[in-house]
C-alpha cells in the first residue's frame, strides 16, 4: 500500500513536470504517434523502446507516465483484490471461531448432562435392586406363611375329619 502511494506521488510530480514542459513548447507531431508504439509493454523491466523516429522527450515522458499510471492502477487493483480476500478470510475465520466456541460449549454441556444422567441411572439401578430384593423377601415370607397356613388347614381338615367320624359314634351311644 505504501508502494502504491509512493508511486502515486512520483506520478503526480511527473505529471506536473510534463504539463510544464508541454506549456513551454508545443509540438504538432506528438499527437499523431500512438502511445503503445513508444513502450515495450511485453518487457517486464518496462524499458522504453528506442524506435522513436524523432527525439521528442515530451512524448517519451508521456508514454512512460501512462505506462507507470497503468502499472500503478494494476497494482492498486491487485492490492484491493488481496485486501478483499483478506477481509473475507478474516470474516470466515471469525465465523468459524464462533462456531467452534459454540460447539465447545455444547460439548461441555453434553458432558455435564451425561454425567448427571449417569448418576440418575445409577440411582435408579440401586432403587430397582433394592425394590427387587424387598419383593423377593416379601414373596419368600408370603410363601412361608402360605405353607404354614396350608399346614394348618391340612391339620384342621384332618381334625375335622376325625371329629366327624367320632361324632356319629357318640350319637349312637347316646341312643
Amino acid at each position: 500500500m505504501l508502494e502504491a502511494q509512493l508511486l502515486n506521488i512520483k506520478l503526480d510530480k511527473a505529471q506536473k513536470q510534463l504539463v510544464e514542459a508541454q506549456n513551454t513548447r508545443t509540438s504538432p507531431t506528438t499527437s499523431d504517434v500512438p502511445v503503445d508504439t513508444l513502450l515495450d509493454l511485453t518487457d517486464s523491466s518496462s524499458s522504453v523502446k528506442t524506435v522513436l523516429p524523432w527525439d521528442d522527450s515530451g512524448l517519451r515522458e508521456e508514454a512512460i507516465r501512462q505506462h507507470y499510471t497503468n502499472r500503478i492502477n494494476d497494482l492498486i487493483e491487485t492490492i484491493q483484490k488481496a485486501e478483499g480476500e483478506c477481509i473475507l478470510n478474516k470474516r470466515e475465520c471469525v465465523g468459524l471461531k464462533k462456531r467452534l466456541h459454540i460447539a465447545e460449549k455444547q460439548h461441555n454441556q453434553f458432558a455435564v448432562d451425561m454425567c448427571n444422567n449417569d448418576k440418575v441411572r445409577q440411582q435408579l439401578e440401586e432403587e430397582l435392586t433394592l425394590t427387587k430384593d424387598k419383593y423377593e423377601a416379601q414373596i419368600a415370607l408370603m410363601s412361608e406363611h402360605l405353607c404354614a397356613m396350608n399346614d394348618k388347614l391340612v391339620n384342621l381338615n384332618e381334625e375335622n375329619q376325625t371329629l366327624k367320624m367320632d361324632t356319629p359314634k357318640q350319637n349312637r351311644k347316646k341312643w
